[in-house]
């Protein structure tokens, strides 16, 4: 998910729960307000080997890749107590997230509970240990990017099933700590959470269809307030955009509100679509809510120079 606010965000999938059963749940993803670009190294070496944790395929086309290149790190526990204080700050007061939280947007914004905090942290391991997690390096955890590689970068061979007995051991540990936390959920919570999913469901099945497989998507992208105008989460960005054209891949994502469509067309994002949600809520008295659906196309070198 995009998220987009003046604190950099994606839209989460119901109060950022990592999906364990469908790579189509919504996006956190929000750009940093007034961000600098820094312009990506065209000299960095390529490759995927940095990131194999994640269980992505290596090929000698991605041998050399190096986040490293782009001032850009893999999240690691170290970086998690930062990286929690980032996602709070970001997403506390995101219309889209207060919705997906049940909340009401004529009261402040209510600080997260001990056990949504713990739910949070063990969500960034979950994180860390089957998706792509990045941070730039200057901001330790304060500025992040979650994307979620399609299958087809999975290995293969005796390494292939070892992730995937590990993916399953790591999804079914945290599938179990979702659902038993979904139990404190209240009744208003669970009504808006199975509405973003219907209609995010049915939404990026009418865009993007079978293609929506062989994308990667950007679920998070969120920089911490005072790390915001930094340019961190325009690096975090481009260097993913690299890195997917360099293997002939394309990204989409899905951003929290039209205010942040701006930010990811400077990084060649293009609507495709929206959802619409909260118009019919009862209990929701603060307009209806449009999140758009986007869609950056590979890009060749020739169209980089260009």
């Amino acid at each position: 998910m995009s998220m987009s606010m003046s604190t950099s965000a994606t839209i989460p999938r119901s109060d950022l729960l990592p999906s364990t059963t469908s790579t189509s749940s919504s996006s956190i993803n929000s750009p940093s307000a007034s961000p600098v670009i820094s312009p990506i190294p065209s000299t960095a070496s390529r490759s995927v080997a940095s990131i194999a944790h994640v269980g992505l395929r290596t090929s000698s086309s991605w041998s050399s890749w190096s986040w490293s290149a782009y001032g850009i790190e893999n999240l690691t526990p170290r970086n998690v107590p930062a990286a929690l204080d980032t996602i709070i700050a970001a997403f506390s007061n995101d219309r889209f997230n207060r919705y997906a939280r049940g909340e009401d947007m004529s009261l402040p914004p209510p600080a997260p509970s001990l056990l949504k905090r713990l739910y949070y942290t063990l969500a960034l391991h979950w994180f860390i240990n089957r998706k792509i997690t990045l941070t730039t390096t200057s901001s330790g955890g304060h500025a992040l990017l979650v994307a979620y590689p399609p299958a087809s970068m999975a290995r293969t061979g005796w390494r292939g099933v070892w992730d995937r007995i590990w993916g399953m051991g790591v999804d079914l540990v945290f599938g179990g700590i979702s659902w038993g936390v979904g139990l404190f959920d209240s009744g208003r919570v669970k009504r808006r959470r199975a509405e973003i999913a219907s209609k995010q469901k049915s939404a990026v099945s009418a865009v993007l269809g079978e293609r929506e497989k062989e994308l990667m998507y950007v679920h998070i992208l969120a920089t911490h307030p005072g790390y915001q105008g930094q340019g961190h989460g325009g690096k975090l960005l481009d260097a993913m955009s690299e890195m997917t054209d360099s293997i002939g891949m394309s990204s989409w994502l899905l951003s929290s509100g039209p205010h942040n469509v701006p930010f990811y067309e400077k990084h060649g994002y293009r609507v495709v679509g929206e959802i619409r949600m909260g118009g019919d809520d009862p209990d929701w008295e603060d307009g209806e809510l449009i999140a758009p659906i986007m869609v950056r196309e590979c890009r060749t070198p020739e169209k980089h120079d260009t």
